[in-house]
């Protein structure tokens, strides 16, 4: 009878021991199941916060790439700007120069029908004086 019941406490004991060992392994089981949702929240997280940062990233290399082509084509207007101006001043430079060789022709040619003009008034001078 004692050795039934000595059986029967030591079962009991067991039982209990099992019991424990199966909540304290159910306990550890759901803690472990939420640090591994908390885990996974955290990843989740990351992986948006890593996407929302890569289309960031993205969106500033589109407008860098675009200020770059802006001042590209700015550059290219200015330097077509610079042209123009260049032949313009060619331009004028030839226009002055020609202008220089027409005051010279014209100032030849003044000096020239002065000279005339004296020989003329000077001839005329002299046929008044014969006339007389």
């Amino acid at each position: 009878d004692q050795t039934m019941a000595e059986l029967q406490r030591q079962l009991q004991d067991r039982d209990w021991q099992l019991e424990q060992q199966s909540q304290q392994w159910n306990r550890q089981q759901e803690a472990s199941t939420k640090q591994l949702e908390a885990v996974q929240r955290e990843l989740h997280k990351t992986k948006e916060l890593l996407a929302d940062k890569e289309r960031e990233d993205r969106r500033l290399q589109e407008a860098h790439l675009k200020q770059l082509r802006d001042m590209e084509k700015e550059i290219f207007k200015k330097e077509d700007a610079s042209s123009d101006l260049e032949k313009t001043i060619r331009d004028l430079e030839n226009a002055l120069e020609n202008t220089k060789h027409e005051l010279k022709t014209s100032q030849h040619d003044y000096h020239a029908l002065k000279e005339r003009a004296k020989d003329v008034a000077a001839e005329l001078k002299e046929r008044r004086a014969e006339c007389r």
